[in-house]
């Protein structure tokens, strides 16, 4: 006889069946020929004595629902949770490669060029971002994804200050020894003379002038990335793997 198990008592170790037939028989746990416990609607094929169900197997052709649903969700959560985040991680972490600031060396084409992987805490920052690249695509906790682009955020920043701070000095320092020159040149009358020199005019930039002058564009899309990825982090529908 064929039939669906209706219920199991766990605790009694019974359970009860309902077959093909229409008729309900009860059964005992000593007889089923089974590793697994018994799960309701599954369906099994038993001998009959009188009410009761005797030796109890699993239809092999039975559909475990519980098991399907399972096997469901693990291919779900295969998945990237949070695809907008994952990529906008993985962005982030290539402009950390890119030139944010430059400087020119004394000659129109020779530059030296700085990005923020090249910093002191570049790498860190560099771990951060693969960690929230991660956590987006696991489905992690929003808590440490929030902490992780927070870090990363700040040490990002903190090497942009210092990138533009050092180049600004340089520009500065050059500056003011050429200025120093024009002035020792000024002084000697006899050699301007000589070189049919008028007026030598002095290397008086303003700061916006100075600061253009070492700007680059990779700047602009490292911000713009930013901002992006700490939205992502920040925003509603996150989607976290409990």
């Amino acid at each position: 006889m064929k039939g669906n198990i209706l219920d199991y008592n766990f605790q009694e170790s019974k359970g009860i069946i309902s077959g093909t037939d229409g008729k309900r028989y009860t059964f005992e746990n000593s007889e089923w020929r089974c590793n697994t416990s018994p799960i309701i609607n599954q369906l099994v094929d038993f001998d009959i004595d009188e009410q009761n169900a005797k030796n109890i197997y699993l239809d092999k052709t039975s559909v475990n629902v519980d098991e399907i649903k399972n096997d469901l969700n693990v291919t779900k959560n295969n998945k990237i949770q949070n695809k907008f985040g994952f990529i906008v991680s993985i962005l982030l972490a290539i402009c950390l490669f890119v030139s944010v600031a430059k400087i020119n060396m004394g000659y129109s084409d020779f530059f030296i060029e700085f990005s923020v992987i090249n910093t002191n805490l570049g790498f860190i920052a560099l771990i951060g971002t693969i960690v929230s690249a991660f956590l987006f695509y696991s489905g992690g906790k929003q808590l440490l994804t929030k902490i992780s682009i927070i870090i990363v955020s700040v040490i990002i920043l903190l090497s942009l200050k210092e990138i533009y701070l050092d180049a600004y000095n340089y520009v500065y320092t050059m500056d003011t020894i050429a200025n120093k020159k024009i002035e020792n040149l000024l002084k000697n009358k006899d050699i301007i003379k000589k070189m049919g020199i008028t007026d030598i005019p002095m290397n008086n930039k303003s700061f916006i002038d100075k600061f253009t002058q070492i700007v680059n564009f990779g700047i602009i899309l490292l911000i713009s990335i930013l901002i992006l990825y700490i939205s992502s982090g920040f925003k509603k529908g996150y989607k976290e793997i409990k």
